[in-house]
């Protein structure tokens, strides 16, 4: 009786084996979360003429919007390529597959300079992401057209720079997964070998611009103050600047003992009627964050930051954030006379003010700015990028 006990228990030890292998497989594969929604990146257009093709592959050209020049990107989805998924219920296996184990991806990239000329023999480095896994990285050059071709394994993005002597480099990312559109098929990411263009900037006319990292102390809250950008300073009394080109004004409202529940703003206005600012995005995907040139026209004569909140609830956030600058034009000299002249700058977020407690008076405001010595010239290429 003892021997015919023995097989029994293995094989009930092996069957109880294998229930829990299976089962704990089938949870690793079908509870594979949803990657995250790429919220990062430029708006790009879509070529509206492109018809999909098999396995999802479309002649389809990503242009850039003329806002919103390239770099890192997000599409935009229509013609049929890539359709919506229901928000509220679980994605795909195949798409939760993808994103796990890996889907075949292909790309091709069209390398172009800020003026849509296409850029040859530049080097794109990089990798098709695979949760750090090593043997998927590349490097090409692009052909005569710009264009360089890859194609590989990855669970949802490809990451890479592009350089070339002469020009800014370029680091950004691709995402082949699209949350909540049915972006897989047959094991491949769709839509299959999209065209997409990249931009690198080119190296034009670099010069030395003034470069100020200043901490404005302001005596007094809700009171206007001259600044002297030339000079970095507040004008006399309270600095040694000669010339107000922008008043700063901070107010608000912030109890002591300090709470959540508080006003904080900042005025910013031009001393001169053609002088002003024009708030932008920086280019983080290239090395240079700036456009090259200030406008000529197009200034919003003042500037203003505000936070209004209570302890539960944000009612206003206006800021100027890491991710922003200004450019801005102040302008000198008598409207009739061969004196008058105009400078550009522009002003690196972040721009940090803050007001006291109501039991104290005084405001600061800090920032970075840099500035085009040179009358009347509109470079914003700086020889020395950061201050």
């Amino acid at each position: 009786m003892k021997r015919q006990r023995i097989p029994t228990v293995v094989l009930c030890a092996l069957c109880l084996i294998t229930v829990i292998g299976v089962g704990w497989f089938v949870i690793n594969r079908s509870g594979v979360p949803a990657a995250h929604e790429n919220e990062d990146g430029h708006a790009v257009e879509r070529n509206a003429d492109a018809a999909p093709k098999d396995h999802g592959e479309a002649n389809v050209v990503l242009k850039r919007a003329s806002d919103l020049p390239g770099g890192q990107m997000r599409e935009e989805f229509g013609g049929g390529e890539l359709a919506r998924l229901p928000i509220r219920e679980p994605l795909p296996y195949r798409i939760r597959h993808a994103v796990t184990y890996g889907a075949k991806a292909k790309i091709t990239l069209r390398v172009a300079d800020s003026k849509g000329v296409p850029v040859a023999d530049a080097l794109v480095g990089g990798g098709f992401y695979n949760h750090d896994e090593k043997g998927h990285d590349f490097k090409e050059r692009t052909n005569e057209k710009g264009e360089v071709t890859l194609e590989g394994t990855c669970v949802g993005d490809l990451n890479f720079g592009v350089m070339k002597d002469g020009y800014y480099s370029t680091e950004t990312t691709y995402w082949f997964f699209k949350n909540y559109f049915d972006c897989v098929k047959d094991g491949r990411w769709i839509p299959w070998n999209p065209t997409v263009e990249i931009v690198l900037k080119e190296i034009r006319k670099p010069i030395q611009m003034t470069i100020k990292s200043i901490d404005l102390n302001l005596p007094l809250k809700n009171t206007e103050y001259g600044v002297d950008l030339l000079m970095g300073e507040l004008v006399s009394p309270y600095g040694k600047g000669q010339v107000t080109d922008v008043l700063v004004k901070c107010w608000g409202d912030k109890p002591y003992p300090p709470s959540r529940n508080f006003t904080n703003e900042l005025l910013f206005v031009s001393a001169s009627i053609e002088g002003g600012f024009i708030r932008k995005k920086k280019d983080t995907w290239s090395e240079f964050l700036s456009d090259h040139e200030a406008p000529e026209a197009g200034y919003s004569a003042d500037f203003h930051l505000s936070t209004k909140r209570s302890e539960a609830k944000v009612f206003e956030n206006i800021e100027l954030p890491e991710s922003d600058y200004l450019i801005f034009k102040l302008t000198r000299g008598s409207d009739n006379g061969d004196d008058k002249h105009s400078w550009y700058g522009k002003i690196y977020g972040p721009l940090i003010h803050g007001i006291m407690t109501n039991d104290r008076e005084g405001a600061g405001v800090k920032f970075t700015y840099y500035l085009n010595p040179t009358p009347d010239d509109r470079n914003l290429e700086a020889e020395g990028r950061r201050p």
